[in-house]
């Protein structure tokens, strides 16, 4: 009994073991030192009177108070008269936050930062503009070309291919052959080649307008047809995009 008895007071006191357990020096040189609590609050009410202090600087009531006691000692040297604040109050606010040189300038800044923004709307709107007039340019330009005549307002389908490829008609896209007939009228397809996707309006640009200027009225693909070279993957593609389109009129 006298051994289990000292077991279970062994294993029911562990903190006791550990509190008598002696430390090392080089452990106790590690811990860190213990600040009595009057010095925590201390610190703490000088970090909140720095903080305060910070306040009435950035706030202008340093500069408030101080011309309220330059006041009191020029004008009023009674403490009680009642109507000390208000007459104070009343000089002070010609020259309160309200009118200062900070307000006045924020309020310029305020009014840039308005017109800047301004600007920058007009600046988009003109960049719309000019693109939407580029790409009606070029699909102007387009029509010309392609078009029989400066005054023409109408060009079929069937015309068209003949325009870009000659009277070669084997290499002709079912698409075409079969809306041959179709008429396109001038303002919807310079409306439609204005807003094709990038990389066709691109091939438009680059390959198509100068081939056709420098083939002098003739077919500038037709060469190549003859050739048995093929008909290219753009010049194919524009083709079937335009027959899809206007054929379903």
């Amino acid at each position: 009994q006298a051994i289990l008895g000292s077991r279970s007071a062994a294993h029911s006191c562990p903190s006791q073991r550990l509190h008598d357990m002696p430390l090392r020096p080089a452990d106790v040189e590690r811990l860190p030192p213990m600040i009595p609590g009057a010095d925590v609050a201390e610190a703490q009410r000088l970090e909140d009177l720095k903080q305060f202090r910070k306040y009435l600087v950035d706030t202008g009531g340093v500069k408030a108070l101080m011309k309220l006691f330059q006041h009191t000692a020029q004008n009023e040297m009674r403490l009680d008269n009642p109507t000390l604040l208000k007459d104070f109050l009343g000089k002070y606010q010609e020259e309160s936050f309200e009118s200062s040189e900070e307000v006045t300038l924020w309020r310029e800044n305020e009014e840039f930062r308005k017109h800047n923004g301004e600007l920058e709307e007009h600046v988009k709107r003109l960049e719309v503009e000019l693109d939407e007039a580029q790409r009606l340019r070029l699909s102007s330009q387009l029509w010309a070309e392609l078009a029989p005549g400066a005054g023409a307002v109408e060009l079929s389908l069937g015309a068209l291919y003949t325009r870009l490829c000659g009277n070669d008609t084997e290499a002709c896209p079912d698409a075409i052959s079969e809306a041959s007939e179709v008429v396109v009228s001038k303002e919807p397809f310079c409306a439609w080649v204005a807003w094709l996707d990038d990389s066709l309006r691109a091939w438009i640009q680059a390959t198509l307008l100068p081939r056709l200027a420098a083939a002098g009225g003739a077919p500038p693909f037709e060469s190549e047809l003859k050739k048995d070279a093929g008909m290219s993957r753009d010049l194919r593609e524009f083709l079937l995009e335009t027959a899809k389109r206007f054929s379903e009129e």
